[in-house]
């Protein structure tokens, strides 16, 4: 998420596109040389890790002025934004440093983890992040004060992405086990396997929590799974198949979520969004190419339904 709703995603080895998942209108869209990477997308700043002739570079957008500046400093694995788009991860075992994307100057927050850090998330406000390494260690900093507050064990594959309750008092980890960790002591509060949670996927592996914390949607075991109430009680149930290359996961309001993909089978390329409502019955579609779009909605027994091809409504 970038602000104001919108989403990056890779429709094609070199093409991203910033797009309003509400609609699937594509705020705007560019070519990277090669292969493109969305790196983290938050206040409007958009990272992209871009390969080109001889190496890697990063570059920072803003994309509601058209402007971008090339990221220097030594390449390092790269991780999410704060919700300002002011900071964002760098981090090369076992270091880990916080990037001013303002004038790309880092700074060392903590050199603890002893693997690869392949997740991270921060809190809503920004003032706590999160990290995971491949061993399943889980450190939580206080980002002001450079503090480690506390460390916990997921142990390897238990969990491949994080995210913070939105009153900051839980972090939890998905992967082939759900895991709630309470930070007002350290304690673990839930532990649980996941339907499917054999074939758990890092690349992929996506979290969602609602805005009153009660639900938590993950795509982590291929499957999507619901987690109610997963500060406390955790109860888990599967809401389907087949979601495995999401490119984003969201919860919607309070009553529905919604996911979105981008897909690159020429000429069609495009991004397509779904919404469901908790019990994961479709409420409405849409998806949205370079010549075309569409857009349907069922309520009830009512259908609407609209369509644009080559510039005529349908």
């Amino acid at each position: 998420g970038g602000g104001g709703g919108r989403v990056a995603v890779v429709a094609a080895p070199c093409e991203v596109i910033v797009c309003d998942p509400a609609t699937a209108r594509v705020v705007t869209r560019f070519w990277a040389e090669d292969k493109a990477e969305c790196v983290g997308f938050a206040a409007g700043r958009l990272v992209t890790q871009e390969r080109v002739s001889g190496g890697t570079r990063r570059v920072v957008r803003d994309v509601d002025a058209g402007d971008e500046e090339e990221l220097g400093g030594d390449v390092r694995a790269v991780g999410p934004l704060t919700p300002d788009g002011r900071w964002m991860v760098r981090h090369a075992a076992p270091i880990v440093e916080l990037v001013d994307l303002r004038d790309g100057r880092a700074r060392r927050l903590h050199d603890g983890h002893e693997g690869l850090v392949h997740d991270a998330a921060w809190s809503a406000d920004g003032a706590l992040l999160a990290t995971l390494a491949v061993s399943g260690a889980v450190r939580v900093w206080d980002v002001g004060a450079a503090e480690l507050l506390w460390e916990f064990e997921a142990a390897a594959r238990a969990a491949y992405a994080l995210a913070f309750s939105p009153d900051r008092t839980h972090l939890y980890g998905v992967g082939s086990s759900f895991v709630a960790w309470g930070l007002d002591d350290g304690a673990e509060r839930q532990r649980v396997a996941l339907p499917g949670g054999d074939q758990a996927l890092m690349p992929r592996c996506r979290v969602a929590v609602s805005p009153d914390g009660q639900r938590l949607l993950t795509n982590a075991t291929w499957a999507l799974v619901m987690v109610e109430q997963p500060a406390h009680a955790a109860q888990v149930r599967r809401q389907g198949y087949g979601h495995g290359n999401l490119g984003y996961l969201a919860f919607d309001g309070p009553t529905r979520y919604r996911t979105l993909a981008a897909h690159d089978a020429w000429p069609a390329r495009g991004v397509d969004a779904w919404w469901y409502d908790l019990s994961s019955v479709q409420v409405a579609e849409s998806h949205r190419g370079s010549e075309w779009s569409s857009f349907v909605a069922v309520d009830g027994d009512a259908c609407a339904a609209v369509g644009l091809h080559q510039g005529d409504f349908v």
